[in-house]
């Protein structure tokens, strides 16, 4: 695939994992390093008690999509508070996710080796009844 095409396939296979589990995308990056997805779950008005899990869940879908493709990918899930709303000023604005939560995620995603998951503690805690994890050292 051209690096334009197959990043049209990646981001529609991302987008797809989202939709099928109610989240929302925030923003899709392509640049030298590849491409990076921010996604949310419990923004209005698709907020779930299960919000932690839908996001695994959607972690796994876009991991397994990515793989079949022969993608390389590395992801990052983190549960907790964050801002959410417009930034900037009336020249230019922008709808953001901000907070330690979405840097968090950040990290655990740079940290993660390809083809793994990470995931913060608060997640796992909230979802280890409904997903089977591998504890890592």
């Amino acid at each position: 695939l051209s690096r334009g095409l197959g990043d049209v396939y990646k981001r529609q296979s991302m987008q797809r994992a989202l939709n099928k589990f109610e989240g929302t995308l925030r923003q899709f990056l392509v640049d030298d390093k590849g491409s990076v997805l921010i996604g949310a779950f419990g923004l209005a008005p698709l907020a779930h008690e299960d919000d932690p899990t839908r996001a695994i869940k959607t972690a796994l879908d876009i991991q397994l999509s990515l793989e079949s493709m022969s993608i390389a990918s590395s992801i990052g899930v983190t549960t907790g508070k964050v801002f959410c709303g417009d930034v900037g000023n009336s020249q230019r604005r922008e709808y953001a996710m901000v907070g330690d939560i979405v840097n968090l995620s950040a990290r655990l995603m740079t940290a993660a080796n390809e083809g793994q998951i990470l995931c913060d503690e608060l997640t796992y805690s909230s979802t280890k009844s409904h997903i089977t994890y591998k504890i890592l050292d």
